[in-house]
């Protein structure tokens, strides 16, 4: 009896209704009861009477099926009963309504790759689709628009569908990688305080990622009772693009560089690809290599410069190449400075390290035994070697303070004679707080501290120390090389100039230093960055989506010509940014240099619809369809008959 209820109040809206049907009953009654006609007996029509009496119960049944207008009547009745109980038929359809709308683009550097076969990137296919989503939304819906770069950028929040096809008109590809799993996260809590019917669209190429798996998060959002498209912008995948770039003047000789890179190539097929080397806008190198397809190839140049600052910017070329971002990379060569230096020492000290002074064409230095010294003005580093503390007159120290704090630089090496020395003045300037000596026959493994300039190209794998000094870090030093939880090389700025401490001696008592060929490498360029300006910039190369902290907040002319002011530089864009020290300028190359945004080959995912292909998914709701507008006009076009039925028979 339950399932029959329910059964009747899924198809029709007042099924008590149906009771009117028992009205048919009355109307059969009445039929079979109408009064008869008076029979005449007359003789000649005896001999039928009998069999007529045999048949009454079948006339009379015949007479109620074969009567048209009864069956008309009832069939009337049924009509409207069936109308007045409002069938209907229940339906999903589209919720039509305000919904609240997260549109998600990937930003990376490889949507900037033509779309094979047109001529737009695919960005501009994502930020097309995008506005044609909004277009559709009704007016009193809100739209939040997305960017994925390296990490999300919330362009407009909760916009109305006018404002946010302002913004898409406004929006760009970046050249750094992409971090789509955070952006979809950030923009599910937008949608949480939202009471509309919730959907967010994500165009991107479902390419390499940083981050969250965007499936992964498109699985989280879903949760939430959000409704969630991935579509595929990404069409076509042959690229080539340099994946790996380094460029720097060589270390024994000033005037030459050294410039390596790697391309690789993405494509389904090998690829002739031109690579030229340009130094200031001339080019003065060029190769051609072949890469098939999945491989890299390795090009060097070695080309001859001034000691004047320089750009070089290497280009690699190659026909129906999609991604232009990654065939170019630069980088800033800096000028060659000269330094004059005086190494303070004992009879027959540092021999190591006045090799390595001896090898290093940008240096003229002296060697002195105390304790008559030169004037440490005429000097722009002085390096305090392995000296008798008995041999030091006073006021040295006080000399050398002085010459830092006017903007000179010193290198206090860790030394025999350090432990001997006892005075305020050297104290204050070090970068550590120096105490005992410690001695370990089993050697301590040397280790990088930092990402610095001075470090480039220094590998510290083989070195181990013997002997080092137990050190305790200042505020606002930088330790470049540590050991055993010891910082062994640090340095700092004191006063207007620089001060480092070098705990890795290269003696052989000390440590193996002396044998590496890094040994040389870190003394010419930590004296390089020793008699730079006080305002340096630690690094010159960065990868798109790195931050560069400046030393104060200051002017940046970016690649595309636009002036901002920060103290964080933000690198979004390849190219060169220019940074103004207001007395000076300094320049920062940024590149690509990544492989996953080079493969530009998008996922076969089932998840993923084509750009072609999508429309918004919308929320079903249940409708139900009435059907009594059906019904009435049938019962209508029933009457109609009955009445010409009648009007025959002259009823009317």
């Amino acid at each position: 009896m339950v399932s029959v209820l329910g059964l009747l109040t899924g198809l029709f809206s007042y099924p008590a209704a149906l009771l009117g049907a028992f009205l048919i009953f009355p109307i059969i009654l009445l039929y079979l009861l109408r009064p008869r006609p008076i029979v005449v007996r007359f003789p000649t029509i005896m001999f039928i009477q009998k069999t007529e009496k045999s048949r009454r119960f079948n006339t009379l049944f015949n007479r109620f099926v074969r009567d048209p207008l009864l069956i008309i009547q009832i069939l009337v009745i049924l009509l409207l009963t069936l109308s007045a109980a409002g069938p209907f038929i229940p339906l999903k359809e589209p919720k039509t309504g305000p919904a609240a709308v997260v549109l998600v683009l990937d930003a990376s550097a490889s949507m900037k790759s033509t779309v094979a076969g047109q001529t737009y990137s695919r960005f501009e296919a994502a930020r097309r689709k995008a506005v044609d989503v909004v277009k559709e939304l009704p007016s009193d819906s809100t739209v939040t628009l997305m960017l994925a770069e390296n990490m999300p950028i919330t362009v407009v929040a909760d916009a109305a569908p006018e404002r946010a096809i302002d913004a898409l008109s406004k929006v760009s590809a970046s050249d750094t990688k992409t971090n789509l799993g955070d952006a979809m996260l950030l923009g599910r809590d937008t949608l949480s305080k939202s009471t509309l019917a919730r959907q967010m669209i994500v165009l991107s190429d479902f390419g390499p990622y940083q981050g969250l798996d965007p499936f992964v998060a498109a699985k989280i959002v879903a949760i939430n009772s959000v409704e969630v498209s991935l579509v595929n912008v990404g069409e076509g995948e042959d690229n080539i693009g340099i994946i790996g770039f380094e460029a720097k003047r060589i270390i024994t000789d000033r005037t030459k560089l050294s410039v390596s890179t790697a391309v690789g190539n993405f494509g389904p097929e090998g690829r002739k690809v031109d690579v030229t080397l340009t130094v200031d806008g001339s080019i003065v190198g060029s190769q051609q290599k072949t890469i098939k397809s999945g491989d890299e190839e390795f090009i060097y140049f070695s080309p001859n410069v001034t000691n004047d600052p320089h750009e070089v910017v290497v280009s690699a070329y190659t026909d129906g190449d999609l991604l232009k971002v990654d065939d170019d990379v630069r980088a800033v060569i800096p000028a060659v400075t000269f330094h004059r230096v005086l190494l303070i020492t004992r009879e027959d000290g540092d021999k190591f390290l006045k090799d390595a002074l001896a090898a290093i064409s940008t240096i003229k230095f002296d060697v002195v035994v105390p304790p008559v010294l030169p004037a440490f003005s005429n000097y722009d580093t002085i390096i305090i070697g392995d000296v008798d503390p008995t041999k030091i007159l006073p006021g040295t120290f006080w000399n050398l303070k002085n010459h830092v704090d006017n903007g000179g630089s010193a290198i206090i090496m860790g030394s025999d004679g350090l432990g001997g020395i006892r005075n305020r003045d050297l104290e204050d300037i070090l970068p550590v707080l120096v105490g005992e000596n410690v001695v370990n026959k089993d050697g301590v493994t040397v280790k990088s501290a930092a990402d610095h300039d001075v470090l480039s190209d220094v590998t510290f794998k083989t070195t181990a120390v013997n002997r080092y000094y137990l050190t305790i870090l200042k505020e606002n030093a930088t330790s470049l090389a540590e050991g055993k939880n010891q910082t062994l090389i640090s340095l700092w700025t004191y006063g207007g100039g620089r001060v480092a401490f070098f705990g890795v001696n290269p003696t052989a008592s000390w440590s193996n230093f002396h044998l590496s060929s890094s040994f040389p490498i870190l003394v010419a360029q930590l004296l390089d960055y020793l008699s730079s300006p006080a305002e340096q910039l630690s690094v010159h190369s960065l990868n798109t989506g790195e931050y560069l902290a400046l030393p104060r907040e200051m002017n940046v002319t970016t690649p595309a010509g636009r002036e901002v002011r920060t103290r964080n530089l933000f690198a979004d864009a390849t190219g060169i940014y220019v940074i103004n020290f207001g007395n000076r300028i300094d320049s920062v190359a940024v590149n690509l240099l990544s492989p996953a945004e080079s493969n530009i080959t998008t996922p076969t995912n089932k998840d993923l619809t084509s750009a072609e292909k999508f429309t918004p998914k919308t929320e079903l709701t249940e409708v139900k369809k009435p059907l009594y507008p059906l019904i009435v006009a049938f019962a209508l076009a029933v009457i109609f008959i009955e009445a010409y039925l009648y009007r025959r028979r002259g009823a009317l």
